[in-house]
This record gives C-alpha cells, sequence and structure tokens, in this order.
C-alpha cells in the first residue's frame, strides 16, 4: 500500500495539460495589416517555499569495537529500515537564458520512523531498538533544465546533517549493564547527497498563480561515527573489552523520494503554456497588397501506441525483517544497497490523445549486498540480491505529446544468492553452514512510476526516449520461495544441521530502486 501511494503521487505529480492535436485550436484569420500578440513569457527567477512526503530506505554497516584505541572486536553486520518522510524547505533559483537554470535551497526531512526492526550488537550479543526521532537538514544548490516553459527538471548536491535516535539494547544485556539495559546514545552525523527530480507549474490544474508540484530523489552518505555503549547510568560498559570501553562503529547511507509542493513568490501567473522567450519567432510581414499571411503549418502528431526495447542503469537498496520460526523468537532486520542494471521491453496503447496504457516485461541484474548476522549460530555472512524479473502493466498521462508520466505496478520474482556463514570470533575463519539462494516465486509484488521523453529536440533519431524510473517491491513475509515453513539453515552436506534439525528463518523483504536509460520504440515518429 505504502508503494502504491508513492506511485500515485508521482504519476499525478505532473499532470497537467499541453497541446496536442486533438487539442490545438484553429487560429482565427488576423485583420488585414494586424500583427499577432507574442506568446505569454513568465520568468522561473526568484524565490519559493516547499513542503511535502515520501518514503525512504537505509542501510547502516556497524561492529562492536574497543574504544581506545579503536580496535575492531566483531564482524561487520548490516542493519536496515524503511520510513515515511516529512519534508519543509525554502530556495532561490536565478533562469540563465530561456532553458537553463541555477539555484540554491536548504530544507529540513523529519524521518516517521521506528527504524524496520531489530537493531543486532554484536559486541554484546543484544537486540536493540533504533528510535524515532531522526531527522537531518541539508543546503545545496541545483541546476536544472526547462524541457518546457512550465516544466523543470533538475540535479542537486550538498551538506547535509542527520539526528540519529537513541538505540535501547534488550534487557538481557550482561549484568553489568545496571538496573536497566545497556543503550548507544543518540548522535548527529555530518555527510553529503546528491538527487534529483522535476517541477511542474499546475495551473492548468489548480487557478492558483506560483504553486507548482515536486518530485525529489535523493542519496545521502554519512561520515563513520565511533560511539560507546553505555550502562543505564550512562557510564562506559567495559565488561566485554577487557577492561577497556566498548564502543559500536557505525555509517550509514539514506536513500529517499519525497513529492509535494512549491510556492513561487514571483512567478507572474500567466495561465499558459507558452513559448521560451528566446525561441518566440519573428511575426511574418503581411502578404501582398496587405493580405494575412498564410496560417501556421500544423503541428505533427506521433502515436505512442506500438512496442519497444529499454535499457538503463541505477541504484537500489532492500530492507529484510527476519524472524525464527521455530523456537524462541529472535529478530534481525539486515539492509543492503548497491547498483542495478536494467533490460526491457513492452508495448503501449494510445488512447485518445492524453492517456497510454500497456503491458512490460523486464529483468534487473544487481549486487545489492549487505552483511546478514545469523540469529541461531551468531554467524555472518554476506547477503546479495543478484537480480529479478518482473511483468506488469502501467497507465500514463501526455503531459505534452513527447512527455509521459506514468504508474505501473506488477509481480516480481527476485533472486538471492547463498549465503556463507561466517564465525563471529577473529579472524573469522568459514563454518560449514549457509542459507541456500532463493527466490521468491510467490507474493511478491512491485509499485512504480517514471516519465519517457522523446529526445529529438537533442538527439535528432526519431524514436529514442529517456526514461526515469522510481519501484517499490515488497514480498511480505514469505519462506523464501521453498515449500518449507522457513529458509532452512544448511550444512556443507546439503542436509539439515544436526545441531538445529527445526531452524529456519521467516523473511520479509522491500526493494526499492531507482533507474534511468534509453527507450526505443519502434513505430514513434510518423506523424
Amino acid at each position: 500500500m505504502k508503494g502504491l501511494l508513492i506511485a500515485l503521487s508521482i504519476g499525478l505529480g505532473l499532470a497537467s495539460g499541453s497541446a496536442f492535436a486533438a487539442d490545438i485550436p484553429v487560429p482565427a484569420a488576423p485583420d488585414v495589416g494586424a500583427s499577432a500578440p507574442p506568446p505569454l513569457v513568465y520568468t522561473w527567477t526568484g524565490c519559493y517555499i516547499n513542503g511535502g512526503g515520501g518514503y525512504g530506505m537505509w542501510k547502516q554497516d556497524h561492529y562492536g569495537e574497543e574504544l581506545a584505541p579503536l580496535t575492531q572486536l566483531t564482524p561487520t553486520v548490516s542493519a536496515g529500515g524503511e520510513s515515511w518522510v516529512g519534508t519543509v524547505g525554502a530556495g532561490c533559483d536565478y533562469q540563465v537564458g530561456s532553458r537553463w537554470l541555477i539555484g540554491a535551497f536548504s530544507d529540513y526531512n523529519l524521518l516517521t520512523l521506528t527504524y524496520g526492526g531489530s537493531f543486532q550488537e554484536p559486541n554484546l550479543g543484544s537486540i536493540g531498538l533504533q528510535t524515532a526521532d531522526m531527522g537531518a537538514w541539508a543546503v545545496g544548490g541545483r541546476i536544472g533544465y526547462l524541457v518546457t516553459p512550465k516544466l523543470l527538471t533538475y540535479f542537486n548536491a550538498g551538506y547535509t546533517q542527520a539526528r540519529l535516535g537513541q538505540i535501547n539494547l534488550s534487557s538481557d544485556s550482561p549484568a553489568a549493564c545496571g538496573a536497566g539495559p545497556c543503550f548507544i546514545p543518540a548522535h548527529t552525523d555530518g555527510g553529503w547527497f546528491i538527487g534529483g527530480g522535476t517541477e511542474y507549474a499546475l495551473w492548468d490544474i489548480i487557478p492558483v498563480n506560483g504553486l507548482f508540484w515536486r518530485i525529489d530523489y535523493r542519496y545521502a552518505r554519512y561520515n563513520n561515527a565511533d560511539l560507546p555503549i553505555l550502562t543505564s547510568t550512562g557510564a562506559p560498559i567495559t565488561v566485554t573489552c577487557t577492561g577497556i570501553a566498548c564502543g559500536e562503529h557505525m555509517q550509514k547511507d539514506v536513500q529517499t523520494l519525497t513529492t509535494g509542493l512549491v510556492w513561487r513568490f514571483n512567478v507572474d501567473g500567466s495561465p499558459s503554456g507558452s513559448a521560451f522567450a528566446a525561441d518566440i519567432p519573428a511575426a511574418a510581414a503581411p502578404g501582398v497588397g496587405g493580405a494575412a499571411p498564410p496560417p501556421p503549418s500544423p503541428r505533427p502528431v506521433y502515436t505512442w501506441t506500438g512496442c519497444y526495447i529499454n535499457g538503463g542503469a541505477g541504484y537500489g537498496m532492500w530492507e529484510q525483517d527476519n524472524y525464527t520460526y521455530t523456537g524462541p523468537l529472535l529478530s534481525g532486520s539486515i539492509g543492503g544497497e548497491g547498483w542495478v542494471g536494467t533490460v526491457g521491453g513492452g508495448c503501449d496503447y494510445q488512447v485518445g490523445s492524453r492517456w497510454v496504457i500497456g503491458a512490460l516485461a523486464d529483468y534487473d541484474f544487481m549486487n545489492l549486498s549487505g552483511y546478514f548476522k545469523d540469529q541461531f549460530l551468531d554467524a555472518i555472512g554476506n547477503q546479495t540480491e543478484s537480480g529479478a524479473w518482473a511483468v506488469g502493466g502501467r497507465i500514463g498521462y501526455l503531459v505534452t505529446p513527447n512527455l509521459l508520466t506514468y504508474i505501473n505496478l506488477g509481480y516480481d520474482v527476485p533472486h538471492f544468492d547463498k549465503i556463507n556463514l561466517l564465525s563471529a570470533t577473529p579472524p573469522f575463519p568459514s563454518t560449514p553452514y549457509f542459507y541456500p539462494a532463493h527466490t521468491y516465486t510467490t507474493g511478491f509484488v512491485f509499485f512504480g512510476a517514471g516519465t519517457e521523453y522523446a529526445l529529438g529536440d537533442v538527439i535528432p533519431l526519431d524514436g529514442l526516449f529517456w526514461r526515469t524510473e522510481y519501484r517499490y517491491a515488497s514480498g511480505g513475509f514469505r519462506p523464501g520461495g521453498y515449500s518449507s515453513p522457513g529458509l532452512p539453515l544448511l550444512m556443507t552436506t546439503g542436509s539439515s544441521t544436526s545441531a538445529c534439525p527445526s531452524c529456519s528463518l521467516l523473511i520479509n523483504k522491500d526493494v526499492q530502486t531507482i533507474t534511468s536509460g534509453f527507450v526505443w520504440r519502434f513505430n514513434f515518429g510518423s506523424p
């Protein structure tokens, strides 16, 4: 449901009107000797405020350590989580010529969360909860390109600082924790971010001058932090660190997608998708004897009906909550991230002048990795999503004859590689235990949204488009594609372990990806 809400927000964010063949009025003949008035033009130069909401995932690599001197004591574990995001901000832009824009901004994101599940602290062997008071502010700049006078696409980058909540460890911590559990204190980390998005003027839909709709993607990486593990009284704990203060090394990456409204103070409000100032042609001279000039040639019309192939690349994250299926309940939350490549194809049918419906199929090859901590053996292993194929449908709206915005949904089948477990004791040798590779053959669905734009204005090649797409896939609680009631813990012989014949994990995985690339339409370009 949360993925669908995101997709709908993106898809509706660009819903507006520009001229199509069915919408182009027949121009009235001008008076003899009269010249047509120039198209209305407005500027993007000025300041604004903005607010909205969205969704995000994070991945955090961490390990137990001694603090003085810094000495790693445990293997790295990857925590993961996901949450809703709220954002407010402000900025100023300057339009350079008719097409380009530069600007500066600042904003604040509030992540309304409890982070996905349980934090597994490897030093004490305790489970904790990452509390819900994370917020992040950012300052940066952006550069944008005006695809149409009312549609801006942009890239941004800058500095960000986040407040990360206190982690309260479970009550089964050592007695040295005191009357209550040990905890890792809240802290503030700085880092950098990169991102991009679109803005679109809404006054064709809402008659309010200066109101725009924004969609923004952002990836942030925060600096490393070395934090103490404290007793319930706030004193450093030393029981497992040979008399030296115990700590936790952490490094967090966050990926968010938000959508919302922008209010621009100085937009003049001309309710027109008018031409750019530099693109307005000079008025034609009257005909011989003062006769009116001939009417302009009709605008060519293209059909989106037909088939295509596509390919591209991007970045993604996954978050996994896992629980023991039998025996005592143990839980944890794992995260992974990495690059994504995608290839696919599909067919669309244009309904009237504005709407497009279609079917699609694609395959993502990827390397989304994180460090898995096994609850049964207290062992560590690398967990990687290496591929996923999907089939589905989409519905789109043509903002202009060359720009499609759409939402899609369908059935997704991801594949996760074998998890070879390592000992949790330095130098972390291999163990004979593993979790097998698994493919989700039931219950995995995806929701997404994106845009496609014909590149004929940039590259003189009919049929070539640029696509950018967000996708969120969720599997619910599934046994990893097995008929057994959970993902089994196996030995190298391939049989169930003699030490734990009933050991198995119940797994809930969510994946989000952002990809961008080319689409080749076989029949596009015929008016």
